[in-house]
Parts: C-alpha cells; structure tokens; sequence
C-alpha cells in the first residue's frame, strides 16, 4: 500500500514532467495567472503546490478563511482549479475524450466498482464505497498520463481516510460544484474522528 510519503515522493518524481499538452492543466493555468516572487510552479502535488505558494506570499492557511479577503478569494480560486484539474485528468482518457465514457463511468471502471454502461446516479452509489484522497488521485492520473507505474491508496474505511488526510490533504466537500465529477470522490471527513 502507498503511504502519504509514497505519493510525496511520486509527485517529486513527476515534478517537470511533461504531460500529455500539460500547458492546459489548470493547476498550472492558476498558479502562471498568480506570479509572485519566490514561488515556481513545478508540477508538484497541489497540496505541495499551494503551500509553496502562501509561503512565497508569506500568507498563513488561516489568512486564506477569513471572509472577504484577498486571500479568501485566491483560496476559491486555487480550489476550482483543483476541481478543474480532476476534470481535466479524467478527460485525458481516451474513452472519455471519445465520448464512449462518461467520467462517471471511467470512475467505476478504474476503481473496478461497475462497468459502462451506468448512469450518474448508479455510479454514485458504485463509487460511495471507495474511498481515495483527492491530492493522490491528482498525482496518480499525473503519473497514469507520463507513462509511470503508481498505485492509489483505496481506503477501507471513511475514517481511515480521514486520518490519513488530516494533515494538509483534505478538499473542502462546500467547494465543490454540486455536479462535479470530483464530487463523486469526496467524502465528509469533518465529521469523522479520526
């Protein structure tokens, strides 16, 4: 099984690689419309990203919640961008560029949960037992797309996802778009003591 430092380390070894057009990522397109002195993008994990950001801006994480701030408003943008970005990667697959695919269905089929054809609500229900954290996802369809070997940590449990990603690697579940394919893979780890 792949740890936290598993998919640290994957994503150092694809920092610089180039993607498949990697000049469309979204990540990237974010970080590029936000230069600041001190900060490079390097196609790092977004997690890794951002907080190289803030401490170029030499921002706090907590200065990026206060209501009606700068940062508040760069904060939802880097989150969008991350949605984007998984949208981005699942459309990097041939099925789904095709249309044979819908996202939803790639989903089940690489989770192996369900095969195509399924509607959005079936897959939901499919992929409500699988339990993945986002920033790995993230940096395994990076990987999946340079052509590198990388395995996604499946969690058993929504708790134990939860405590792998209470340090830095959690997704807030509000930001996402009511439809988005990230949705599907979101739980509410909130709520759960881990």
């Amino acid at each position: 099984m792949s740890t936290r430092n598993d998919m640290d380390d994957l994503a150092n070894a694809l920092e610089g690689a180039s993607l498949q057009d990697r000049t469309d990522s979204p990540l990237r397109r974010f970080f590029l419309q936000h230069p600041v002195n001190g900060y490079t993008y390097s196609n790092r994990s977004p997690q890794t990203e951002w907080r190289a950001y803030l401490v170029a801006r030499r921002w706090k994480l907590l200065q990026c919640k206060v209501d009606g701030t700068p940062q508040q408003q760069l904060y939802h943008e880097y989150l969008a961008a991350v949605e984007e970005e998984v949208d981005y990667l699942v459309q990097q697959n041939e099925q789904v560029r095709e249309g044979e695919l819908q996202p939803w269905e790639y989903l089940c089929e690489l989770f192996e949960v369900g095969e195509a054809p399924l509607t959005k609500t079936q897959a939901k229900k499919l992929l409500a037992q699988v339990h993945v954290n986002i920033y790995d996802f993230i940096v395994y369809q990076r990987a999946q797309l340079a052509g590198q070997q990388a395995t996604l940590r499946r969690f058993p449990t929504v708790k134990e996802l939860a405590k792998y990603s209470k340090k830095k690697k959690i997704y807030p579940l509000l930001a996402a778009k009511k439809d988005a394919t990230l949705r599907l893979l979101l739980r509410p780890l909130s709520r759960v003591r881990a």
